[in-house]
């Protein structure tokens, strides 16, 4: 098979149409900073962002219609963003012991909470307690860290990855599975992702990204012709461009509806960061080569790069309803970076690397989790901190906001936690 086509040296655009791979391991089981601007350049650079505000991601088809947070990121997009405020102090509503180390939620329309840790679980979001649990016993997706989402589908269905090779389709009522399919007996690497027509994305340690039938579990296609896994999460575009990043140092655009690889932004190092989407189509990703980029979706070229003072990992973005882009990197900050220039607002230090993804307020409060054990509460606008929460151990799960104003994550410690109102 051709391999893209890297163009530049340093940075460039690969490009190329590549038809994907014919997937034949299927198995169906079951039915069931840089430095500062001038501040004259950063305040017209913040007139400018005004009109940059993402568009909402209430109801699209696809996702389960009133779910608060049905998926990594909130919504296809990955902005982050919930119309919904969050608790204004770190009280405790309640915990809940997994036992092991705990991924990141997703918040049906009931208000129950889904998460994996070893095994997976639907959760009270009032009260903690258990409605149901499958005992997957190997471990969801991104390899037990912190990173594996479940989403939640137009039917309530639960898709994520397990780290064995497999993905699997639950009723979200009573956690019967609905199908499940193996990969070649290597790992999922990411989060699932739904687009519009209920196709489930999914990247894996065998260097494959699926579009699988929600329906029915069906491969509908697969696209292999990356240089490495990809350890990103997906991101869907309003057109079904499906964005993913990859440790062969790329950000792969590839055509949702049939897998044909689009294009490729390339970086300096292995792109572990999960992209999210503007509302005018710019596609922002973190790199392992210290730099968090914004590339326009369309035409893959470079708007811009800010260079953190560490590599960003798996630390990504989410972009506040003025577009500010926020994210974390493992030098231990949080950044607010100016969408149009990539300059910077400001920036919040916490104790440890940041490995997960910011949830945004309805009231421009960011929280975010790190891994010197706390969550933050951070004003989306300043920086200052509101308040922290601190937990048993490393905060890597992404943090979901429910209807009720509650703050779900996972810790390290083994605990899921529900932090307000």
């Amino acid at each position: 098979m051709t391999k893209p086509t890297l163009l530049g040296t340093v940075l460039g655009l690969c490009v190329s149409c590549i038809t994907p791979q014919p997937e034949d391991s299927t198995r169906l089981a079951g039915k069931r900073t840089q430095s500062d601007m001038a501040m004259a350049t950063a305040d017209l650079s913040s007139l400018a962002d005004m009109a940059m505000a993402p568009s909402d991601c209430d109801s699209l088809p696809g996702l389960q219609a009133g779910a608060p947070w049905p998926m990594r990121g909130r919504c296809p997009t990955h902005v982050g963003r919930s119309p919904y405020v969050g608790p204004k102090s770190a009280t405790l509503k309640w915990s809940f012991a997994a036992g092991q180390a705990v991924e990141s939620p997703a918040i049906g329309a009931d208000g129950t909470v889904y998460i994996g840790a070893y095994d997976f679980y639907a959760l009270d979001g009032a009260t903690g307690a258990v409605k149901w649990k499958v005992d997957a016993g190997i471990g969801l997706g991104s390899m037990a860290m912190g990173n594996g989402t479940p989403s939640i589908g137009s039917d309530g269905t639960i898709y994520f990855g397990r780290s064995n090779g497999h993905m699997q389709a639950l009723d979200g009522r009573t956690g019967a599975t609905k199908w499940e399919i193996g990969f070649l007996a290597r790992g999922s690497s990411s989060s699932t992702a739904i687009g519009a027509d209920g196709t489930v994305y999914l990247g894996s340690i065998d260097n494959r990204v699926r579009g699988v039938d929600g329906a029915t579990g069906t491969i509908k296609w697969a696209y292999y012709s990356m240089l490495d896994w990809p350890f990103s999460s997906p991101a869907v575009k309003s057109d079904g461009t499906v964005y993913i990043g990859a440790n062969d140092k790329q950000l792969h655009a590839l055509d949702g509806a049939n897998g044909t690889h689009k294009m490729s932004f390339v970086t300096q190092g292995m792109v572990r960061s999960s992209p999210a989407i503007g509302g005018d189509g710019t596609v922002y990703v973190g790199s392992n080569d210290h730099k968090v980029y914004a590339f326009n979706g369309a035409t893959g070229a470079q708007k811009w790069s800010f260079t953190m003072g560490n590599s960003v990992g798996t630390a990504s973005p989410a972009i506040g309803s003025d577009g500010t882009i926020y994210i974390g990197s493992t030098d231990h900050n949080v950044y607010a970076l100016y969408p149009t220039t990539g300059a910077k607002k400001w920036s919040f230090a916490t104790g440890d690397n940041i490995e997960g993804a910011p949830a945004i307020g309805a009231d421009g409060t960011l929280y975010v989790g790190s891994n010197d054990f706390s969550v933050y509460a951070l004003d989306g606008a300043t920086g200052a901190k509101k308040w922290s929460f601190a937990t048993g151990g490393a905060v890597r799960s992404s943090p979901a906001l429910g209807a009720n104003g509650l703050l779900y994550f996972g810790s390290e410690d083994g605990k899921v936690y529900a932090v307000g109102p």
